[in-house]
């Protein structure tokens, strides 16, 4: 498992130096003035500190979804099937496990942006399995390619599923 740690943002258009009126975003891992929490760090209303994603894309564990090396990925199954593979991991004490939603998935895409200083990751990374090989293994050195921050085969090899946007009858996320 890979932990993203809770960071604020802002974005706007850059006002003075070599990059005056440019769109621009900026992350603090702190609160600041004119930043807000990333959605990502919200959780049925309360501000969380991480979230965490799997390593490598989605593997069969005995029925449940699994994050494993020298597995293929699970493929061919509903949104469904896949949620349902995700919470099976979530029993005694040990909850907490989903698919991964919208806005952490837009919070890994903003943080590798600014980290790799392009929006091109795969000019930076490398194509991973985009060129349609078949399914790859999850840890396979073609998907491999595809890694930023210990995530691996984060575009290419398979369609990655999230869980879409929850919001609550009050508005809250």
């Amino acid at each position: 498992m890979v932990s993203i740690p809770q960071f604020h943002y802002r974005a706007g258009t850059v006002e003075t130096g070599q990059f005056a009126g440019k769109k621009a975003v900026w992350v603090s891992s702190a609160p600041a003035v004119g930043f807000s929490i990333h959605p990502a760090f919200m959780k049925a209303g309360e501000v969380i500190d991480q979230f965490w994603v799997g390593k490598y894309q989605g593997t069969d564990d005995a029925g449940k979804l699994g994050s494993q090396p020298g597995l293929p990925p699970k493929t061919r199954i509903t949104i469904a099937q896949a949620r349902e593979a995700a919470e099976a991991r979530n029993k005694g004490e040990v909850s907490g496990f989903m698919l991964w939603g919208v806005h952490q998935l837009d919070a890994i895409k903003m943080l590798a942006m600014i980290e790799l200083g392009t929006p091109d990751a795969c000019g930076v990374l490398g194509n991973g399995n985009v060129d349609g090989n078949g399914v790859l293994h999850v840890d396979h050195e073609l998907v491999a390619k595809a890694t930023w921050r210990g995530i691996v085969g984060l575009w290419g090899n398979v369609w990655q599923m999230f869980d879409g946007l929850q919001i609550d009858d009050r508005g809250c996320y």
